[in-house]
């Protein structure tokens, strides 16, 4: 144990008759807080070597947990993988209790997940945009194609691991893990030389999370010239090295995952690259179990490593697995005294329990009757933990043994200094329970921890005590909260300027540091989309004055700025259609935006070429200037609903062709990550061209000033299951501004998600458009179809089927997840929408409302939602003073992809 010696085992005192005894002892570890200094029996020094195995590791919390029941100590770890990130929790004073309510929490599907990106969330409003429409997302260097490493920079598992690692009660320092409570070593792959390396300083969080980065699955992290993955790949089981740590007793626990038993199981390609290695590493872990004093192998039967479902089950497996063998540990890891003294027949007493509670005095004079030799009643007393020391004073003459024994010093009061985040009585009210009583070493360590994890759950990271001592009756403890001497930031490659990083931070050395300051910065960086991932940890050491110093290392992996996005959609309108988008996203390191996309297809066409800053320097605002050119061609339709005796009809009519070229220029403000509020300039050519059939054309050009609040909070841009959609404008195009004809025009949509239980998830949505009569035709609302930027959906009609200035419609959807899956997930929603469109304010009229209903077969794909549709919409007429139903013939469609 780190910071252990022995002791003396007895001295003559010269010119007596009196010989004083002292048990063979270790000093507890220094590293650990607590009441006063205390000795223990000397035993073997424990480690523990903890195993990779993914989601099976989990079972070694409930392991953890046997071991503290039985008061099993551990001097120091090893860990692989998922054992690296329990072991290293649990060396930076997470307790047992403490990682099962940790592991219960974590949304482990989302650490474990394969995405590669922001969520969409979190993202700027003209972020959302942008990725809404792209299917893949290539990165270059100039014209060099830049092939990723991995499917996931795995930033949720970093982020996570950072915050645990920042809240825990004890930080390395001077970032040597020798100097946490249970010193801990990581296990790693390099991946440049094929050699083991193993972490025994640094970034603690780090370490974990290069200990458990997946090959391909997640991406390597960079310390130096090593690029550090997976420890498992070489050293699943790490034995050997809790034994080169200086452990005596080593016990290994296996929760590493057996072969695949059969082909069927073997369906992924990572699959296959864990078989491989598990194949590669069987003979190395039997080696390494052979080395091991005790094996503790939960029995995981049928748990897949991938498998986070069943978490108590696992932790249970461990539990059990580590009871078993606990008692047995425990007599194993105990050493004998050596040179011991019989002292049956002696007259014993006991000095230091005088004060004492008289049962108390009872159960140590028992064991102190019960036992016949000095040492051993010394280690016996030892063992109990209520004394700080014992020792024994033999009278050979007199034939007589006094034990003097030093209990924890009992205190009626507790002083604080120091405290300013916290209030002195909630620090005291810790140890309401220990005033004027007797306690135990480990009580006293658990109780002033408890005083730091009251500063950790608000999020104090950096508060630590430096002074705890008992005198006249009073426990004093002194604090220091902690001041964050210095921020350094460490870039991959140097490409962003620093105004942009230092925007993002919401941490600096002239505010309290707190937990959620430093996940805040973490998740301000990650979001700008311009790093693959964001990493932050503490490094606590003391300057040349031996005063504590704290900085925080922000470490940023920058990203390849130049993207190119590709996009396909086919749908039944405009059948095949391809998007090519490609943009600097980190535009001379300040995180804007240049770029140009540009799509087509059968029936339209469309090109922009923008810039936007989604921040200006330091500020919320946000910017965008862009030039654009679409053209799409529509159809014309005159349908006709069902009357007695006469059947629906739709037929095309006639197909004309829109125009619009311009420029626009906007600012605004961000609202949070939410949406925007904008104020727009543009100035565009607007045309309306027949193709088939006599339309007016039309040609006008227009200055447009438009005012829009857009805020969306959805999870996905078609078929979200949570979050909302809002988005209203009003468009202002005045003669004063040159416009030939002067109109104006409000449109509002709102959009509502929700899921009730599993698999169900209910959408409402409302739309509403108002033009002045003198609106042209070019800018007037589309109405129908079942989604597209310029089309307003109905189920039941057409595409563009109705247009008009006047717009009205609101609609509701009930999506349902199927229990049999085609390949991808697969839904099935009911669709029903009321509403209708007219061209002027006057025509208004409520019982001209059209109602859709519609059922719809979803299924969401790499390339994005593929949906296949079919709606009919019907109206209410009246034939002779009756009221019937009148229909539409049916509308089938489809629409595979992302919309541009």
């Amino acid at each position: 144990m780190a910071g252990c010696f022995a002791v003396s085992a007895c001295a003559q005192d010269r010119g007596t008759k009196l010989m004083r005894i002292d048990v063979d002892s270790l000093i507890e570890n220094l590293s650990r807080y607590k009441i006063a200094p205390f000795k223990k029996p000397l035993r073997k020094k424990v480690g523990l070597a903890l195993s990779g195995g993914g989601a099976r590791g989990l079972s070694q919390v409930g392991v953890l947990r046997a071991l503290e029941e039985k008061n099993i100590p551990v001097d120091c770890i090893a860990g692989t993988s998922m054992g690296a990130i329990v072991g290293g929790l649990f060396a930076a004073g997470y307790s047992a209790a403490d990682l099962y309510e940790i592991i219960k929490t974590l949304d482990w599907n989302e650490l474990t997940s394969f995405q590669n990106a922001a969520r969409r969330q979190d993202l700027f409003l003209e972020q959302k945009r942008v990725r809404d429409r792209a299917a893949l997302t290539l990165q270059f260097s100039g014209l060099k194609l830049i092939i990723p490493k991995s499917l996931s920079s795995a930033q949720n598992l970093t982020q996570t691991l950072d915050v645990l690692c920042m809240s825990s009660v004890y930080h390395a320092k001077n970032s040597a893990f020798k100097s946490l409570p249970i010193p801990f070593k990581a296990i790693t792959t390099d991946l440049v030389s094929g050699k083991r390396i193993v972490l025994e300083s640094g970034s603690l969080s780090e370490s974990m999370r290069a200990s458990a980065a997946v090959p391909l699955l997640f991406a390597p992290i960079e310390i130096g010239d090593w690029q550090l993955v997976d420890g498992g790949l070489l050293s699943n089981i790490p034995v050997d090295v809790a034994r080169s740590s200086g452990a005596e007793y080593v016990v290994a626990v296996s929760t590493v995952s057996g072969l695949y038993q059969s082909p069927q199981e073997i369906d992924l390609p990572w699959k296959a690259a864990d078989q491989v290695v598990g194949i590669m590493m069987q003979e190395p872990n039997k080696f390494q179990l052979s080395q091991a004093c005790r094996v503790i192998a939960p029995k995981l039967d049928g748990c897949d490593a991938t498998d986070f479902s069943n978490i108590d089950s696992l932790v249970t497996a461990g539990y059990i697995a580590g009871i078993v063998v606990a008692d047995s540990i425990a007599a194993e890891i105990a050493l004998p005294q050596q040179n011991d003294r019989d002292v049956r027949g002696y007259k014993k007493n006991i000095v230091g329990i005088e004060t004492a509670p008289t049962a108390f005095q009872s159960r140590i004079a028992r064991l102190v009757d019960t036992t016949a030799f000095v040492k051993q009643t010394l280690a016996a007393l030892l063992t109990t933990d209520f004394f700080l020391d014992a020792y024994a004073e033999l009278d050979t003459v007199e034939k007589s043994v006094t034990y003097r024994l030093e209990k924890t010093p009992v205190f009626s009061a507790v002083a604080v200094k120091g405290a300013t985040q916290l209030s002195d009585e909630v620090i005291k009210r810790v140890f309401t329970k220990e005033l004027g009583n007797g306690y135990t070493n480990a009580v006293g360590t658990k109780k002033l921890e408890d005083v730091i994890r009251l500063y950790r759950k608000r999020g104090f990271c950096l508060a630590k005590l430096t002074r705890v001592e008992v005198a006249r009756d009073t426990l004093f403890i002194e604090i220091d909260e902690g001041k964050l001497n210095a921020v350094a930031v460490r870039q991959s490659r140097g490409w962003t300027q620093k105004f942009v990083i230092e925007r993002e931070l919401a941490i600096d050395t002239a505010t309290t540091l707190t937990v959620q300051r430093a996940e805040s910065s973490m998740f301000g960086l990650y979001n700008t989309g311009i790093f693959n991932r964001v990493s932050m940890w503490l490094e606590n050491s003391d300057d040349s004055l031996r005063r504590a110093r704290a900085e925080m290392v922000v470490k940023l992996d920058e990203r390849f700025f130049e993207l190119l996005r590709i996009g396909f959609r086919f749908d039944d309108v405009y059948v095949g259609q391809a998007l090519i988008d490609f943009r600097n996203e980190n535009f001379l390191g300040t995180a804007s935006e240049l770029g140009v996309f540009v799509s087509a297809g059968q029936r339209n066409i469309a090109a922009q070429t923008e810039f936007r800053a989604n921040r200006l320097w330091n500020t919320y605002l946000t910017f965008y200037a862009k030039a654009f050119f679409e053209q799409r061609e529509v159809f014309l339709f005159n349908t006709k609903f069902s009357e007695p005796n006469v059947l629906p009809e739709r037929v095309v009519t006639g197909e004309y062709r829109q125009r619009f070229f311009g420029a626009s220029v906007a600012i605004g403000g961000q609202l949070y990550r939410d949406g925007t509020a904008t104020l727009e300039l543009t100035r565009q050519l607007m045309e309306t061209t027949p193709i088939s059939i006599t339309v007016p054309t039309e040609q006008l050009w227009t200055t447009t000033l438009r005012a829009r609040l857009t805020i969306d909070t959805r999870n996905a841009p078609i078929e979200a299951t949570q979050g909302n959609y809002t988005n209203i404008y009003y468009d202002y195009s005045p003669s004063f501004l040159g416009n030939a004809i002067g109109f104006s025009k409000l449109g509002f949509t709102h959009e509502i998600n929700a899921t009730f239980g599993a698999g169900l998830t209910g959408r409402l949505k409302f739309n509403a458009g108002f033009a002045d009569n003198l609106t042209p035709f070019n800018q007037q609302f589309s109405l129908g179809g079942i989604g597209a930027s310029f089309s307003v959906p109905f189920y039941g009609l057409r595409f563009d089927e109705l247009r008009g200035r006047q717009l009205l419609t609101a609609g509701g959807e009930l999506e349902f997840l199927l229990p049999i899956q085609l390949v991808t997930p697969t839904s099935i929603s009911l669709n029903y929408n009321v509403g209708n469109i007219w061209a002027f304010s006057s025509d208004v009229k409520f019982q001209d409302f059209l109602h859709g209903i519609g059922i719809e077969l979803l299924l969401k794909t790499p390339i994005g939602a593929a949906r296949t549709a079919v709606a009919s919409a019907f109206k209410f007429g009246e034939f002779n003073r009756t009221t019937f139903l009148q229909l539409a013939p049916p509308v089938f469609y489809i629409a595979i992809g992302y919309e541009f």
